[in-house]
């Protein structure tokens, strides 16, 4: 079978289209088309197929004519006494060719209800297939025999942003560089066709709110998931039907970078909600009441309290700080609930009676927040859920696209599940080597259910086979043979780049002063600023290195990530905001704090690992940050595994 997108139309669709849909895509496998996703005033032919093995094309136009129409009287006659199908669609070709602007590609129309003794052999100059043709293997015959000639690389790029625009890739939306940065670029076809799988589920579409219209996407860093997931939100909000559309993420940089993003590629056509998880809370909090954001410093005073009271020597605020959020998390009904709950990759053992005091403890938290009438983030989502559930009338949305969706806990999707429209779509985003994937967690266990709704994308179009190649190393040498959850990536044809370098530094100031000279000679030699990404795993030392190159480059030019900027400027994140951020440069500057964590006193055996677990996959992260040129620095020793993976230090 040919491939074909959309795999299924989109909206309403005639009998007619209908047929030739199913003749398309029953013509052999060598075989790719492209149907416009909206038809209704689009002059573009129906489809556009192309033979890969020799790249000869064919563009089609269906006619809606049944035999009657042929055969009546007055076919040939005046348009005031008849409805002319043949002057119709002598005047479709003719709209066609002009939408197209293309002069040399093929094309034929299909009459899938009246016979070809019915029908001149060629309208405008393009040959018909009549109603005998439309079986599949005489449409396929026909097919071949009216191929045009190969067609060159141009021009399968303009006909396919003709009838593909939805998967342009705006070259400034690249990591790319070389000398293809004048052609223009394209979403894989894998990934185009996660981006127009199941848009529209029809009046024949399941409505219970288990089902929402899923589709789950799940790939190795710069596959494309966000990518997809962008150009989704864009398509969905320029479909010809009403509804609202809302892409949450669960940090702030990410959402801005989207946001601009979208704004570009939309140009003001189309309406989507960009919000943080929390940012939604906040906004579609219900009714009065809403709790201010706890001050961290009376926070942290109420986790020393709740520290006190467990009299477990070993424990430390750390400790507290994320037990109380994977409660709240979960949210769990009672005490018997979270004592049987498996903690697996928590960092620490509790036997039953420090569990029990855990959760008296996470109470009285709660119960000083309520009285203060705040609450930590890591609070928030659980009190929005209650309020929710006591809410009759909510606000709804037709589709919800998560971004980095494994990091969004239990709590969260019972929140955004409330808000969705009984058709609405639910599309997620994950890398399931981060957040609560590794973990062991399942998205059933979430209450979704993704069978046959999964979609996997395993090659990075992001990075360079060196920068790729490092991290694949830095992840082997240090994540246990059986994580199962471990995509492994596909290196061969990755382009190639410079070779990712490290540069060890006696103290943090040599090292912010080495990277302001580096980024100053490439800004002032020409380079966008836009292109630089800068990562701490402090955020005090992102801070100040911000300042530090804002002040060399000139005010609006170093911006925080999480903020944006009105002009070209490079970015500066923590490494717990980076999560799907990207750039062309990243420097990782501190490295050495990453790792820092896992050789701490007072951690137990168990507590070490998960800590050298976390502190790989954060690094691993950091590193695929980039698309070309990466530099990583540090302030002090990185593990001697690391320090292997490197081919280049300074």
């Amino acid at each position: 079978m040919a491939k074909i997108l959309p795999e299924r139309p989109v909206g309403a669709a005639s009998a007619a289209f209908l047929r030739v849909h199913r003749l398309v895509e029953s013509l052999p496998d060598r075989f790719v088309a492209w149907s416009p996703i909206v038809r209704d005033g689009c002059e573009l032919p129906d489809f556009w197929i192309v033979e890969e093995t020799t790249l000869r094309g064919l563009v089609l136009l269906v006619s809606e004519a049944t035999e009657e129409e042929a055969g009546g009287p007055g076919l040939f006659g005046s348009e005031s006494t008849w409805k002319d199908p043949i002057e119709t669609e002598t005047v479709r070709v003719g709209k066609a060719r002009e939408a197209l602007g293309i002069a040399s590609l093929r094309g034929g129309i299909v009459f899938p209800d009246v016979p070809g003794s019915l029908l001149p052999r060629r309208i405008d100059g393009w040959p018909r297939a009549g109603k005998e043709s439309c079986r599949p293997a005489v449409f396929s015959e026909w097919v071949e025999s009216h191929l045009g000639d190969p067609l060159e690389p141009s021009v399968l790029q303009s006909a396919r942003a003709r009838f593909s625009p939805e998967s342009v890739v705006p070259a400034r939306h690249a990591m790319r560089h070389g000398p293809e940065d004048d052609a223009i670029r394209f979403l894989t076809w894998r990934q185009e066709e996660i981006l127009k799988a199941d848009l529209d589920p029809g009046p024949e579409g399941d409505e219970s709110a288990r089902d929402l219209g899923l589709l789950l996407v799940q790939g190795v860093a710069g596959s494309g998931k966000s990518l997809v997931m962008l150009h989704r939100a864009l398509l969905l909000a320029r479909l010809p039907r009403p509804g609202r559309v809302l892409v949450l993420t669960c940090n702030k940089p990410l959402q801005v970078e989207l946001r601009r993003r979208f704004d570009e590629l939309s140009e003001g056509r189309g309406s989507v909600e960009f919000l943080t998880f929390h940012a939604f809370c906040l906004k579609r909090w219900p009714g009065e009441g809403r709790p201010s954001i706890m001050d961290p410093m009376r926070r942290r005073s109420l986790q020393e309290e709740a520290l006190a009271s467990l009299e477990k020597p070993g424990l430390v605020r750390h400790h507290v700080e994320e037990e109380f959020a994977w409660i709240f998390d979960h949210g769990f009904v009672d005490e018997d609930a979270y004592a049987v709950q498996p903690r697996r990759g928590r960092g620490f053992r509790m036997d039953a009676a420090l569990r029990s005091r855990m959760w008296n403890a996470s109470l009285a938290f709660r119960a000083a927040c309520e009285k203060e009438g705040a609450a930590d983030w890591s609070l928030l989502p659980l009190l929005f859920r209650d309020r929710l559930d006591k809410t009759e009338e909510l606000p709804r949305y037709d589709a919800v696209l998560v971004d980095e969706a494994q990091f969004f806990a239990p709590v969260w999707f019972e929140c955004v599940k409330q808000f969705l429209s009984n058709r609405a779509h639910l599309f997620l985003s994950a890398d399931p080597s981060q957040g609560f994937l590794r973990r062991g967690t399942s998205w059933k266990s979430l209450g979704l259910s993704v069978h046959g709704k999964s979609r996997r994308l395993e090659k990075s179009h992001r990075s360079t086979r060196p920068v790729m190649d490092l991290a694949w190393k830095a992840w082997n040498a240090r994540v246990p043979d059986d994580a199962t959850e471990t995509v492994i990536p596909v290196l061969d044809g990755m382009r190639d780049g410079p070779e990712p370098v490290w540069h060890r530094f006696p103290t943090f100031r040599e090292e912010a002063s080495w990277i302001e000279e580096q980024i100053a000679s490439l800004v002032e030699g020409g380079g966008d600023p836009a292109d630089v990404l800068v990562l701490h795993d402090d955020w005090s030392a992102a801070r100040e290195l911000r300042e530090r190159l804002e002040e060399r480059l000139g005010e609006g030019r170093a911006v925080d990530a999480r903020e944006g900027a009105a002009g070209p400027a490079l970015r500066v994140c923590t490494l717990n905001a980076a999560t799907g951020l990207e750039s062309p440069v990243v420097f990782l500057a501190g490295a050495q704090r990453i790792f820092e964590r896992e050789g701490s006193p007072d951690l137990d055996s168990e507590g070490r690992l998960q800590a050298r677990d976390e502190a790989t996959r954060k690094f691993h992260m950091a590193l695929t940050r980039a698309g070309w040129r990466l530099v990583v620095t540090s302030a002090g020793p990185l593990p001697t595994e690391i320090v292997k993976c490197f081919g280049r230090t300074g």
